[in-house]
């Protein structure tokens, strides 16, 4: 039997995630070149650092309901954050629903420090990051 070791690449800072595989690409690249699909930032600028005080905002103050990740892409996690305050809201008389917003706190809380620290990432797996 032979040992095989896993080994984890890491992204270089010239590259990104593909949108649809995720499969480590160029940042310049159009097109995925393992499944062929086409990234969705093809205006030639792929710096997500811009998207960082919008990002930052939307968490402060849309954070609860999940603002900040409808905005990057990770939709799902916005979705859920959405759905866990509005069944927390709506079961809080009978206490079961303070769990769920007790939840949507923690993950806001967590997004807002990752914001801050430097690596909360968008749906493509990109650093957004303050300049």
């Amino acid at each position: 039997m032979s040992d095989v070791q896993e080994t984890k690449v890491e992204k270089k800072e010239n590259e990104k995630y593909c949108s649809s595989c995720g499969a480590i690409i160029k940042k310049e690249a159009v097109i995925c070149p393992k499944c062929g699909v086409q990234q969705k930032n093809m205006d030639g600028d792929n710096d997500v650092s811009k998207k960082w005080l919008t990002t930052l905002l939307l968490c402060i103050f849309l954070g609860t309901i999940g603002g900040h990740n409808f905005y990057v892409g990770k939709t799902k996690k916005g979705i859920l954050m959405l759905v866990l305050l509005v069944a927390g809201i709506v079961f809080a008389a009978a206490i079961v629903g303070f769990a769920g917003i007790a939840l949507v706190f923690v993950l806001w809380v967590v997004d807002l420090i990752k914001i801050l620290s430097g690596t909360f990432t968008d749906g493509a797996g990109n650093v957004i990051k303050k300049e």
